[in-house]
């Protein structure tokens, strides 16, 4: 007894006749099973294709590499697939690259304006110095009656000027290295939340890969029973 049954295709003996072991009695229509399998086998073909994808993205290679069992120079369909792959390796990895890039081409701008600040904080430190200098010397003579108290001023205002710049400075330098922390840690998160993504589809994408394999092994079985032989020698 046949385990799915089926529409019979072709019946080739009757009632009566003698047959040996192994002889055809007939043959059922194997339309649907070779669909289903051809769909089976496409799903595994995609998902293989995907899974070096994939894989690939997890390595951070810098190209895909397709299996050999899944290369078919001859067949469009295959082709096609890993074509299709391929553009999305190539378009996913840029996109990430080019993302990075970014963050990276703002540290740096960041931390040249605070080699800037920084040098300034310096050359106003220098200033204050001598500045400050100046003012002790007006200042003493201001003590014995022989300087100009107006001076004195002038210079405690500059020494305050440049005080309040560099602390101007120093906050924003402040700022730039939160900033430059803050594109560090998204640099991270980039990186992390693509290779969550990654490491989920390849998950999705293997559990595919099995179920096609499993559904390969049975419609091939199912295509090959559509013949239908003689158990034994006998008669109709």
């Amino acid at each position: 007894q046949h385990l799915e049954g089926g529409i019979v295709r072709e019946l080739l003996v009757e009632d009566g006749d003698k047959v040996e072991a192994g002889d055809t009695l007939l043959v059922l229509s194997d339309t649907q099973a070779r669909s289903q399998l051809e769909i089976a086998r496409s799903q595994y073909l995609i998902n293989r294709a995907m899974e070096a994808r994939l894989l690939a993205e997890q390595e951070g290679a810098e190209m895909m590499v397709i299996p050999e069992d899944i290369k078919d120079a001859d067949n469009p369909r295959v082709q096609q697939i890993i074509a299709v792959q391929q553009s999305l390796f190539t378009a996913r990895r840029q996109s990430l690259i080019s993302t990075l890039e970014s963050l990276d081409e703002q540290i740096i701008q960041m931390q040249e304006q605070i080699d800037g600040l920084e040098q300034r904080i310096s050359v106003n430190t220098q200033r204050i110095s001598s500045l400050r200098s100046e003012a002790e010397d007006f200042r003493s003579l201001y003590r014995e009656g022989l300087g100009d108290n107006q001076r004195l001023r002038e210079l405690e205002r500059q020494v305050l000027q440049y005080e309040g710049d560099n602390a101007e400075f120093r906050a924003n330098i402040a700022q730039l290295r939160s900033q430059i922390s803050e594109n560090r840690m998204q640099k991270e998160i980039q990186q992390q939340e693509f290779q969550k993504e990654v490491g989920e589809q390849l998950r999705e994408a293997q559990a595919q890969i099995a179920q096609a394999e499993e559904q390969i092994v049975s419609l091939s079985d199912q295509v090959e029973r559509t013949v239908i032989t003689a158990p034994v020698s006998g008669t109709v």
